[in-house]
Formats: structure tokens, C-alpha cells, sequence
């Protein structure tokens, strides 16, 4: 089965990483190949109604979209052949331009789910998740919007190939131990950890009294670990069943001292990880970005981030 990932280009220095990134998986990867897409600007309805108006702002108008639809060939072809340069085969890529429908986020999506893409990859700007979140960019906005489509973010050059993949037991990471093993099945295939760091009581209600914490914190441990034992006999099915051995795959458990995505930050840093993959919202399995994965989406750099919703 050929899997397809979609690729989102604007000719920024970060889309250019996502380029260098897709070129490098390429390589271990068995039948993908790669959509370019780039979404054209459109000035506002009410200027482009007003232009209409009159012959000459009708063909104002045709020179604009004109000149923007040869931007985004030209800026296609340039992405095209710095795949190929970098090993990608010819055939192995296509590419797409449109008009801004709505917003570039959503038109992404929508493009995305339409052609039942098994991934959209995007690279990240060099500014913190919050700053993104206040300005709107297109990067927040994706990743608070999917529901359907894994997004796979790279923040500037990813160096490494290891994968860790952040579990909790919950289904949320069960699919995204499910998708690295889809997109990984008949590869050349890296070493895979699968990082679980235990939870405390601390990390649900921050105000309990200290002995009560020390209690419930025993009972969470001895819980997550019944839980966790039973999620890695399942996810060593999947990961065996996409080629992987039991060699290949390495099961770590953390206890913290701090917040639970400050300290799969840290591990996953110390592991090198190239590809951290965490599921959207975790156990409580809610539509929106759970705290613990917009925390490794904002500290993590020099990596690739894969959320699995």
C-alpha cells in the first residue's frame, strides 16, 4: 500500500527543513511518496467584488491571481527538485496549488482528508507554541484543528533517526504507536522506545495534602504499571506485526520530579530522539491538545514531532 504524506511548502526556511526531513525518511520508509501543496493568497472578497466592478479592476484582478499562481509553480517545481536531489524519486511525487478557500490551515485539512493523506507534514516557525497560538499561525492551527490526520511538525534540521514514541497506556497512544507502525511497516527499520513517564497525584490535583499525596501517588504507580504491562503486550503486537522484533523495540518507565511533559522532554533528549510521537490529548481523550503534548510541541527543538489525534 503506497502512503501517501502531504507536504505543506511557502518557500520559508522551515518549510525547507520539512523538505530535508521527508528526503531523510524517504530513505528508511517502504512505499511513500509525497504530495507538495502550497496554498495561494487571495485578497479579500469584498476587494475582489469591488474590482469586479469595473473592466479595468477585472483585469487587475486576473494579473494578480495570475502572478500568484506563477509564484506558486515556480515555488513547487524549486521543492520538487530538492526532493529529487536529495534521493526522491520522480515518480514519487506530485504536487498541487489553490486558491485560499478559507483559511491556509483548514484548506489544508480539508485537502488532506479529502485524499485520505496518512500524514501532513509542516515545518514549525522558531517561535514558542504560545506566541504561535496569539498570532494564529498556521502550525497552531492545524494541530488544534485535526481530528482525522496525523500532523508531522519539524523544528529546524532533525539530525537523528531514533524514535520515541510517549505512552500512557491510553488509546491516544496506542494509535500513535499504531501509526509509527503503519508508516514504519517493511522499512529499514531504527531502534523504537516507547517512554512512559508515571504519573503522580500531584499531576491531578496539585493541592492535596502531602500524606494523602504520598497514598494516592503508591496507588497511581502500582495502577500505571498494570496498565502500561497490559499496553505493551499490545504494542509490541502491532509494532511485531509491521516487521519489528522484540530486539528492535525498548520499553522505558520514568518515575518525575517535575511536570510529565517537562520530563518526556528531557528523556527523549538524552535518548537523541530524532521523531518524538505523542497522541493529541492522551488519556483524558479530549478533541482539543492535551497539556502534556502542547508542552513537548513547544520545548522540543531540533526534532521531529509526529501528533497522532
Amino acid at each position: 500500500m503506497n502512503k501517501k504524506v502531504l507536504i505543506g511548502v511557502d518557500g520559508s526556511i522551515h518549510a525547507r527543513n520539512a523538505i530535508k526531513y521527508a528526503a531523510e525518511q524517504y530513505r528508511s520508509l517502504r512505499a511513500v511518496s509525497y504530495s507538495l501543496i502550497h496554498i495561494q493568497p487571495t485578497i479579500s472578497r469584498y476587494l475582489a467584488d469591488e474590482a469586479k466592478k469595473t473592466a479595468d479592476g477585472r483585469g487587475k484582478l486576473e494579473t494578480i491571481h495570475k502572478k500568484n499562481h506563477a509564484m506558486a509553480l515556480e515555488l513547487l517545481s524549486e521543492c520538487r527538485e530538492t526532493l529529487i536531489r536529495l534521493g526522491v524519486k520522480t515518480g514519487d511525487i506530485d504536487q498541487i496549488t489553490q486558491l485560499r478557500k478559507n483559511d491556509v490551515a483548514k484548506d489544508l485539512l480539508d485537502y488532506a482528508e479529502e485524499k485520505n493523506v496518512c500524514a501532513l507534514l509542516v515545518g514549525r516557525r522558531g517561535i514558542s507554541y504560545v506566541t504561535e497560538m496569539m498570532m494564529g499561525s498556521v502550525t497552531s492551527e492545524l494541530l488544534t484543528r485535526t481530528k482525522l490526520i496525523p500532523i508531522w511538525i519539524v523544528d529546524n534540521q532533525v539530525q537523528s533517526r531514533n524514535i520515541v514514541v510517549a505512552v500512557d497506556g491510553s488509546p491516544g497512544s496506542l494509535r500513535a504507536v499504531d501509526h509509527v507502525s503503519f508508516m514504519q511497516a517493511g522499512s529499514t527499520f531504527d531502534k523504537i522506545t516507547l517512554l512512559h513517564i508515571i504519573p503522580k497525584f500531584s499531576d491531578f490535583c496539585p493541592v492535596a495534602p502531602v500524606k494523602q499525596e504520598e497514598e494516592m501517588d503508591a496507588l497511581i504507580k502500582t495502577s500505571s504499571q498494570k496498565c502500561t504491562d497490559h499496553f505493551y503486550c499490545e504494542a509490541i503486537k502491532i509494532l511485531q506485526r509491521a516487521g519489528y522484533s522484540q530486539d528492535d523495540i525498548e520499553f522505558k518507565r520514568f518515575e518525575h520530579r517535575w511536570f510529565i511533559g517537562k520530563a518526556l522532554v528531557e528523556e527523549a533528549k538524552k535518548m537523541n530522539a530524532g521523531t518524538i510521537v505523542i497522541g493529541k490529548s492522551g488519556s483524558g481523550q479530549a478533541d482539543h491538545i492535551g497539556k502534556v503534548a502542547r508542552y513537548v510541541i513547544n520545548k522540543t527543538v531540533r526534532s521531529a514531532i509526529w501528533l497522532v489525534p
